[in-house]
């Protein structure tokens, strides 16, 4: 049996797998924050996976990092003070 041969795009471009992943990379930073700068908010590891799990807040994974979405945070933090 023989393996397929994968073909990474960007913008339907030939790319590299580095480049698909720091480009995913690059995405993600722009509008998704890291579990570590949100324990300066008072979030912990384990309400955002509770949340993440719940589906109350959008997460995607890059390699073994997980980014939360910044919009889906505020929405959270404004919700729960009214």
């Amino acid at each position: 049996m023989m393996k397929k041969k994968v073909i990474y795009t960007i913008d339907g471009e030939p790319a590299s797998l580095r480049d698909v992943k720091s480009g995913a990379k690059a995405d993600a930073l722009k509008n998704y924050i890291t579990q570590k700068h949100t324990r300066s908010l008072g979030f912990t590891g384990t309400t955002l996976r509770s949340w993440r799990n719940s589906g109350k807040i959008r997460a995607q994974k890059i390699g073994t990092t997980w980014f939360y979405s910044k919009q889906d945070l505020l929405e959270l933090i404004r919700t729960s003070k009214t």
